[in-house]
């Protein structure tokens, strides 16, 4: 069911396209998301990053599966190459013989076929990922945000400055975090071939790997104190006027004619909302 409108009584849309009424107590009413009928007692903890990350990969558990081997195949089929030729090609291959150079070459066309096709299905997988964890965090965080503005007494301007804010860093959390996440066999298949060839120098690339980790959480809170003296300084100023205009933006934007016949176009012509749009 869909919820198209609230009131006393809850107005729904089922499968079928017939409109029915609900009654439903205020205290019961309160839980309720704007999406779906579901309660929304921890809907805050969802959009942590931990929480995203957590959900994410359970929910699409399979793509990322994929993602994984076609990530760690990569990494063989790319230090595949340089180690045979320094371990093995002046031992087992004369160096004056031109058709072992030839069959050399050949393997190494084959290590770049295989590693095309890897990369391609990995961008792939991706993509599917990205769109899908693109939508739950969406929803995830608009649920939170009216939820938290039903529970704090909130403006629904103040909402619409948080998605906005959340919009601009989303790109960083799904291109960066999620992307390490699905680089980690890369890196172990990297520790390891340097291991067994030099030994203790392993040591290097993962200091500098918790190096990096901790200078990317001392930027963070460094980043959020600018961010709260610039609060604390502009808290006062133009409050009103700013609350005013951008709830005009919004509600031009939900009004939105262009909009609306856009979606109409490009849905199903049979469905039941664009039959009644369009009538």
């Amino acid at each position: 069911m869909v919820c198209i409108s609230g009131g006393q009584k809850i107005k729904l849309v089922n499968a079928r396209g017939e409109l029915c009424y609900v009654e439903i107590p205020d205290e019961y009413l309160k839980k309720l998301s704007a999406f779906s009928i579901l309660p929304l007692n921890k809907v805050v903890d969802s959009i942590r990053v931990n929480n995203i990350i957590k959900n994410s990969l359970s929910m699409n558990k399979v793509f990322y599966t994929k993602y994984f081997f076609s990530s760690l195949f990569m990494a063989v089929f790319a230090l595949t190459i340089p180690v045979f030729s320094n371990l093995f090609y002046d031992k087992l291959i004369p160096s004056a013989s031109v058709s072992s150079l030839f069959g050399v070459a050949i393997i190494v066309a084959v290590f770049i076929v295989f590693e095309f096709i890897l990369r391609t299905s990995k961008d792939i997988y991706q993509s599917i990922t990205a769109r899908q964890d693109d939508v739950d965090i969406d929803i995830s965080f608009l649920e939170a945000v009216l939820y938290g503005k039903k529970k704090n007494g909130k403006s629904m301007s103040s909402a619409f400055v948080l998605w906005n804010e959340f919009q601009k860093v989303k790109p960083i959390l799904l291109n960066s975090v999620f992307q390490r996440i699905a680089d980690i066999p890369i890196f172990l298949i990297f520790i390891a071939v340097i291991y067994v060839n030099l030994g203790w120098v392993v040591v290097v690339p993962i200091i500098v790997f918790i190096i990096s980790i901790i200078l990317s959480i001392v930027n963070h809170h460094y980043t959020n104190e600018l961010m709260n003296k610039q609060k604390e300084g502009q808290k006062n100023r133009n409050v009103f006027i700013s609350e005013v205009f951008l709830s005009i933006k919004m509600i031009h934007t939900l009004n939105n004619q262009g909009l609306l016949f856009d979606w109409v176009n490009t849905s199903n012509e049979q469905s039941y909302l664009n039959l009644k749009i369009r009538k």
